[in-house]
């Protein structure tokens, strides 16, 4: 199995996240507010991307190799698709 077969498996159903509906509903159709996107923060789903990515692309910044006070983001234009990232993409 590739790195990027494991990294897809956290590709979960967003409305079994513990999140009110509303706030799904929102954060899948692209108008959220920063209060919704805290709460996808807290997800389940959001750990396990946030975890394969680091095991995707390693433990060093792919911008400027640092290696410490590491965090993960989406690329800019890429918000849209919460619940939907994959990995290698977004």
């Amino acid at each position: 199995m590739t790195v990027a077969s494991r990294c897809r498996r956290h590709q979960s159903d967003p409305f079994n996240q513990g999140i009110p509906r509303d706030v799904v509903l929102r954060l899948l159709a692209g108008s959220w507010s920063s209060e919704d996107y805290e709460h996808y923060l807290c997800t389940e789903h959001w750990a396990g991307m946030r975890a394969s990515a680091f095991t995707y692309h390693g433990p060093a910044c792919v911008l400027c190799d640092a290696t410490k006070g590491l965090q993960v983001h989406h690329r800019p234009g890429r918000y849209k698709r919460l619940f939907r990232e994959r990995v290698e993409r977004d």
